[in-house]
């Protein structure tokens, strides 16, 4: 579908095309959101555009004729520079000359290469979501006003002193919201994106209802984490994008996903909701049993429910991935913060720990000619010229055309780099292959490390 409404703003409102390209996508967003169907995303600035394509998550002969149709037709386009396809973000990246060539046309081109091709329908699972996304920021933003709505209705439904919604109607809710297992499955029927939001504005109208005013204004705090998260990820995508969308940099199949050779183990939030899961239903139903008093029960339940662990959470992790992308670092899956909990081993590359001097970690005479200082001192002047990088061959090395001395990788011990933990085991020659010592080369540490 193409851009719909950004060619009547730009005509009848007289407003420029950039900001009439971006009201049409902010209202095509919270419709796509509200009606729960399938949208095009499509990202532009500065003359270049990122559409979102279907069927890229293939490979083979077909997936390669498929992703070159699309490029030669969009460059044939008149005002288009060039084209790429990003098959790990699903989308075809197009540099054009704004005022030659609208977004809708670019876009029809895309559809009409993927009717000709018959491809599929967008794959969510294989495919990357982007920073700058309409749609992360619609549900956050639906879901905050109404919180805040909420919030101020429930207080003037205590001063006019209505009479509150039944508990077990909150409680519903609420159980939808904060259990796992209930909060998974209505994401898979609805998305994720629409599933949060969703499950945001029905818990405020209910809360509200019920005279509740804290439940909102907690949930309205935690929106706008998520609103503060958001907006720093969209702002690192748009200082990094010129340079991440250069032309000739994109890969053109998408690849497939390994699989996790085991289940993703429960964090502390997963664990506490299924230890207290139980509990609740149990409770809730012994109360209802002594009491014959629905509303008795759904007020254990809203006492009980544990949305503090799930949103503490994710305060984190919004703060976490603001401060990411502060640095520059564009965040293409923020799910993987939410995991951050669960990690029970941390595996560091040893490299990012040295700061690139080479170092000498021990030295060994071989024979009687030199001792250890002295093959400590000969090694130390062939490495004085070397880097990490001049190591990364079998050698030799030497300091010089004229040096007296050579290093070589020695055979009878494991082959390695300098950045590894133990170093790289180097042989120390005279120029005609006379072995004078055994020597240890690693890197020193950064002042950071």
């Amino acid at each position: 579908m193409g851009i719909p409404g950004a060619s009547l703003a730009r005509s009848v409102l007289g407003v420029p095309a950039a900001a009439a390209e971006k009201a049409s996508r902010t209202a095509g967003a919270f419709a796509a959101l509200a009606a729960g169907g399938r949208v095009r995303r499509v990202w532009s600035h500065a003359g270049r555009a990122h559409i979102q394509a279907n069927g890229l998550s293939g490979e083979g002969p077909r997936h390669r004729r498929y992703v070159r149709a699309l490029t030669e037709a969009l460059r044939q386009l008149d005002g288009v520079n060039w084209a790429e396809v990003n098959a790990v973000t699903g989308h075809v990246l197009v540099a054009y000359k704004e005022g030659g060539v609208s977004l809708d046309d670019l876009v029809e081109v895309v559809e009409d290469v993927e009717e000709a091709r018959r491809v599929g329908r967008f794959d969510e699972d294989a495919h990357v979501r982007w920073p700058d996304d309409e749609m992360a920021w619609a549900a956050a933003t639906s879901a905050l006003a109404a919180d805040v709505a909420g919030a101020v209705g429930a207080a003037a439904a205590r001063l006019l002193a209505l009479p509150p919604v039944p508990s077990p109607m909150r409680a519903a809710v609420a159980v939808a919201d904060s259990m796992p297992q209930v909060r998974t499955a209505v994401e898979r029927r609805l998305g994720r994106l629409r599933a949060d939001a969703l499950l945001g504005v029905a818990n405020a109208v209910v809360q509200s209802a019920g005279h509740g005013v804290a439940p909102p204004v907690t949930d309205a705090v935690h929106r706008v984490f998520q609103l503060h998260e958001i907006g720093a990820r969209r702002a690192a995508w748009r200082r990094r994008e010129p340079l991440l969308a250069a032309a000739g940099r994109q890969p053109q199949e998408c690849g497939a996903r390994t699989e996790r050779p085991c289940p993703l183990p429960d964090g502390p939030v997963e664990k506490a909701a299924n230890r207290t899961a139980l509990g609740h239903l149990l409770g809730g139903a012994a109360v209802l049993a002594g009491t014959r008093d629905a509303s008795a029960a759904a007020d254990l339940l809203l006492a009980t429910v544990a949305k503090a662990a799930r949103h503490g959470r994710e305060a984190f992790a919004a703060v976490l991935a603001h401060d990411l992308a502060g640095h520059g670092t564009v965040v293409l899956d923020p799910a993987a913060l939410r995991r951050l909990d669960r990690v029970s081993a941390v595996v560091i590359d040893s490299s990012v720990l040295c700061d690139g001097d080479l170092r000498l970690l021990s030295a060994v005479a071989t024979g009687e000619d030199l001792d250890d200082a002295g093959v400590w001192r000969a090694a130390g002047a062939v490495l004085a010229d070397l880097d990490p990088d001049d190591l990364a061959g079998p050698g030799p090395w030497s300091g010089g055309a004229e040096a007296e001395w050579r290093l070589v990788r020695a055979a009878d011990a494991p082959s390695g780099a300098p950045a590894d933990p133990r170093g790289v085991t180097l042989d120390l020659m005279d120029e005609h292959g006379g072995l004078f010592g055994r020597v240890r080369v690693g890197c020193s540490l950064d002042p950071l490390a």
